[in-house]
C-alpha cells in the first residue's frame, strides 16, 4: 500500500465528513433562514454529512461539490439512506477552474474545508463561484482562524496544514469584504470540542509509521489538534455573508 492509498483508507474510515458537521449543518440554517425554496451549492463536501442534512431538515436543494472520486459511492449511499436523492446532485471537480455552474442557479454557497481542498485562498473559491449564486447570494463557511497565539513551532506546523497563514476571524470577514461580501454573522467554536474527530484518526495512524512525508505530517498534525495550547489559538469559525 502506498502512502496515497493509506491516506485515502483513512479518510473513508473516518467517514469523510468534516469535524462538527451535525451541529454546522444546523447553526447554517438557523443563520441563513433556509427553507425548501433554498438551492445550495457545497464545496468540499466529503460524504456529504452538512448538505444531506440540510436537504433532510429543511427540504432544500443541493450540488455537492467534491474533487475526491471516493466520496462518489459513500455520497449515494447517505442521500438514499437519508431518503434525500431527489434533492441531491454530485459534482466531481479536480481543480477551482474546472468548476462550472449556471449563472444565478443558488442561493447560498457552503464552503467546507474549501481553503485546503481546492488549494486556493477563501476569497479567490468564492470569487469564482459567485457567478452561480442569485444576486444578494449567501455564502456560508466553516474555516479554522486564529484567535489567540501560538510557539512558531505549532505555527509554522499549523500553516503548513492549512498551506496558507492562518487568518484572524476579521481578516477571513476583510477577504470576503474584498469580493463584494458584506459578513453579517461569525461564530467561533472551541477546538477541543472537536477532539472525537481527531482521536480515532490518531489511533489509525498509530500502525502507519514509514509511510512517507504526508503521513507523518499528518501524525504531527493530530498531536497538535489535541495540544491545549493549539486548542487555546486556533478555533473553527462559521461565517456567513451576503452578496452585495
Amino acid at each position: 500500500m502506498n502512502e496515497s492509498q493509506l491516506l485515502t483508507q483513512i479518510y473513508s474510515k473516518l467517514g469523510r465528513c468534516a469535524p462538527g458537521s451535525t451541529f454546522l449543518a444546523r447553526r447554517v440554517g438557523t443563520l441563513c433562514g433556509l427553507d425548501g425554496d433554498a438551492n445550495i451549492l457545497c464545496a468540499g463536501c466529503g460524504a456529504g454529512a452538512t448538505p444531506l442534512q440540510l436537504a433532510s431538515e429543511y427540504g432544500c436543494k443541493v450540488t455537492c461539490m467534491e474533487r475526491d472520486q471516493e466520496a462518489r459511492q459513500p455520497l449515494l449511499e447517505f442521500a438514499r439512506s437519508s431518503g434525500v436523492e431527489h434533492l441531491a446532485e454530485q459534482c466531481f471537480v479536480e481543480e477551482l477552474d474546472d468548476a462550472s455552474f449556471e449563472r444565478g442557479r443558488y442561493t447560498t454557497l457552503l464552503l467546507e474545508g474549501a481553503l485546503t481542498a481546492m488549494g486556493a485562498p477563501l476569497s479567490q473559491v468564492v470569487e469564482a463561484l459567485a457567478p452561480a449564486l442569485v444576486a444578494e447570494g449567501l455564502v456560508a463557511m466553516s474555516s479554522f482562524a486564529r484567535v489567540g497565539r501560538l510557539s512558531s513551532h505549532q505555527s509554522g506546523a499549523l500553516e503548513r496544514h492549512f498551506k496558507t497563514r492562518l487568518l484572524t476571524p476579521g481578516e477571513v470577514a476583510e477577504s470576503l469584504d474584498a469580493v463584494g461580501f458584506n459578513v453579517f454573522a461569525i461564530e467561533a467554536f472551541d477546538l477541543h470540542a472537536l477532539s472525537e474527530h481527531f482521536d480515532p484518526l490518531g489511533e489509525l495512524l498509530d500502525g502507519a509509521q514509514g509511510h512517507g512525508p504526508r503521513v507523518l505530517e499528518l501524525q504531527q498534525q493530530v498531536e497538535l489538534y489535541r495540544s491545549k495550547r493549539a486548542r487555546e489559538a486556533v478555533n473553527l469559525i462559521l461565517l456567513v455573508a451576503q452578496r452585495r
